[in-house]
């Protein structure tokens, strides 16, 4: 179970961090490169916000629609697993959105996709996984709150 938490963290982590990473390489190039004009007037710059709130969105549908079914589950074991899968669908639904608005940040040379970036990214950091959530969202009884408090130690 410990591992699981750790595994859920990590990856977390992970995502976090390639995004993070992927943003600003794409600043250095961006921004060391020849200054061709950005491109404006795209359809990228309806099409970069529409992902980014179907993502937020979408992601709320799923946590909530995977909370309600992973209330339902019996045995610690089965909630955690069923937390793992959840917390991963959320902050890949996240990661997406947020990789398409780096993208097209390259693609047009317009650093104001950035912005919706950040959103993307406040939101991500947000919906940051831990035992407290997982505890207060699966609904664990005394009993099942005890089992993993002591195997996380």
């Amino acid at each position: 179970m410990q591992n699981q938490f750790k595994q859920i963290i990590l990856i977390y982590g992970a995502l976090m961090l390639g995004q993070v990473l992927f943003c600003l390489v794409v600043i250095f190039i961006v921004t060391s490169g020849p200054d061709p004009a950005p491109q404006e007037g795209t359809p990228f710059e309806l099409i970069v916000p529409t992902v980014i709130f179907v993502a937020i969105a979408g992601s709320f549908f799923v946590y909530r629609m995977r909370k309600q079914q992973g209330t339902a589950l019996t045995g610690l074991s089965n909630k955690v697993e069923h937390y793992r899968t959840t917390a991963i669908m959320r902050s890949a639904i996240l990661e997406g959105a947020n990789l398409l608005a780096i993208f097209i940040t390259f693609v047009t040379n317009n650093l104001n996709f950035l912005l919706w970036f950040s959103l993307g990214l406040l939101v991500f950091l947000y919906f940051r996984p831990s035992v407290e959530q997982f505890i207060r969202d699966y609904a664990l009884s005394g009993q099942e709150e005890q089992e993993l408090r002591k195997a996380l130690g």
